[in-house]
């Protein structure tokens, strides 16, 4: 068992099984899961692989900080882990939201990795989904996890499966419910404000007349979360900086994204300006 740090300071847990010399796979685990979520998978894949898996922020025994969190972020702190632990690229293994983490993964670090492979997972959530990951989200917070979790499992599982495994189920529930409801929180917002993020710039891509083929809107999201990041605004781009994206064009875009948001109501989309 080890811990990396995140370039913010969050430590970050991870443990590694299999042979040193073996192939390297790292899983990245979904929504509120922790590394354990794994265990029937990595134990089988250690016999001929050697296995990371880390408990995302928010989750497990990694640090849980307050929000908000966002899906670039978690990427890079999976990069973190594989920077810990002397790894310089690894088949990569996600689901669920661990899929999304993995696809930017792939898109912010594509020399990193060996493989993609992508479970029970989307590039973008149905509205149903939406609201349904909002209603656990604020259920958490107002009532707890342990509540949040039987009304997940209901409608995860299925409520004649749960009755038949509500032995297994019982004995777990202690361990699933004993994590911090604003954590999980602060990853299904995460979750929600990338869909959002990537809505709007494809507004502003529209409206500019860019071509979504060339410079797909998830692309560029990523950069632009990344100067968010460092506290950047578009007039704090250095000149050097902005124009090696690009040529100047992503700049431009995330000065029309931070404008188009301004026009929004700030009630629905004010979290994602920077100010």
């Amino acid at each position: 068992m080890s811990w990396a740090t995140a370039s913010d300071g969050v430590r970050l847990h991870y443990e590694v099984i299999g042979r040193r010399s073996a192939p390297p796979v790292l899983m990245i685990q979904g929504l509120g899961a922790d590394k354990h979520l794994w265990d029937l998978q990595r134990f089988v894949l250690a016999t001929r692989y050697r296995v990371i898996a880390h408990d995302n922020r928010g989750a497990g025994r990694s640090d849980k900080p307050l929000g908000p969190y966002n899906l670039a972020q978690m990427a890079d702190d999976a990069m973190a882990v594989l920077d810990h632990a002397g790894i310089e690229n690894a088949h990569v293994v996600g689901a669920s939201m661990g899929g999304a983490i993995s696809q930017l993964v792939g898109i912010l670090h594509a020399d990193r990795v060996r493989s993609l492979s992508l479970v029970c997972t989307s590039c973008s959530n149905h509205q149903w989904r939406r609201d349904l990951l909002s209603s656990w989200a604020d259920l958490a917070l107002e009532k707890g996890m342990s509540e949040m979790t039987m009304q997940a499992a209901r409608w995860v599982i299925g409520p004649r499966s749960l009755r038949r495994l509500w032995p297994a189920f019982s004995w777990l529930g202690p361990v699933a419910t004993s994590r911090e409801a604003h954590g999980f929180h602060a990853q299904v917002q995460a979750i929600l404000d990338a869909d959002d993020q990537i809505r709007l710039l494809k507004q502003v891509l529209e409206a500019e007349g860019v071509d979504d083929k060339r410079w797909p809107a998830r692309v560029l999201m990523t950069v632009i979360q990344r100067w968010k990041d460092r506290g950047l605004t578009p007039e704090k781009v250095t000149k050097e900086e902005g124009s090696g994206d690009g040529n100047g064009v992503i700049l431009q875009l995330y000065h029309d994204y931070q404008e188009r948001l301004r026009t929004l109501n700030a009630a629905d989309f004010g979290d994602l300006l920077l100010h």
